[in-house]
């Protein structure tokens, strides 16, 4: 039974490893992605200087909306400064699972 219970325990780390793994490789990604469309946005991609640092704030509220929501936290106080008085309180009003879908 002990050796049985063993392997069954070895499975189970083995597996939720592997789904840890699998997740933070996804997440690794997402970042990375977002990083180049600000690359791209800093380069000139968006002609208007106001439109391309408002797409910039975005790109980085996105990230992090979306990792408090994955950790099902509900504080995303570091987007204040980030966001207009506005913005940051229509985003807080928002449930938790559904802030990183918001546009405004």
């Amino acid at each position: 039974v002990g050796t049985a219970l063993f392997f069954l325990q070895t499975f189970r780390t083995n597996s939720a490893y592997s789904r840890w793994w699998d997740g933070r490789c996804l997440w690794d990604t997402l970042f990375m992605s977002s990083m180049s469309v600000a690359r791209v946005i800093q380069a000139g991609g968006i002609q208007s200087q106001r439109l391309s640092r408002r797409a910039l704030r975005w790109t980085w509220s996105f990230l992090v909306t979306l990792q408090a929501a994955l950790r099902y936290e509900a504080d995303i106080s570091d987007l204040k400064p980030l966001l207009a008085p506005s913005e940051y309180t229509d985003l807080v009003s928002l449930p938790r699972n559904q802030r990183a879908c918001w546009h405004h």
